[in-house]
């Protein structure tokens, strides 16, 4: 099915996260465009199945449907206040500082070293 696609979209995400950064530490409106791809990965579709499985899914327990929810809903919360982070940096608001670099280079670093991990299980599956 789609896991290659996953995989690519997952390697990809804490590299257009950089990207962004960088372009808004810069003051490009391009990274407008590139929060887009980065963080929504252009409509986020994990978070929209995931959301759809909790609210729609009557075959799975309601305990599930609840975790369910939470991880949709913990997503969309996080990547929106992620992604606000980028025009806030653009019109002034904020500065992109240590501080702020920091938070967003662990979360790459992060995405990083679970990619690492599910490619060192995919050899023993």
């Amino acid at each position: 099915g789609h896991e290659n696609e996953w995989y690519i979209a997952q390697f990809l995400s804490p590299i257009t996260g950089i990207v962004t950064l960088g372009l808004a530490a810069h003051g490009n409106y391009l990274s407008l465009f590139t929060v887009v791809l980065g963080f929504w990965k252009f409509g986020f579709p994990e978070t929209v199945a995931t959301m759809y499985c909790a609210l729609f899914d009557r075959q799975v327990s309601r305990i599930k449907r609840i975790c369910l929810f939470a991880d949709a809903a913990s997503a969309i919360i996080h990547h929106s206040s992620a992604s606000l982070t980028i025009p806030m940096a653009l019109v002034g608001i904020i500065s992109i500082d240590r501080v702020v670099l920091d938070a967003i280079l662990i979360l790459c670093i992060h995405y990083m070293i679970v990619l690492m991990n599910i490619s060192a299980n995919l050899g023993t599956s």
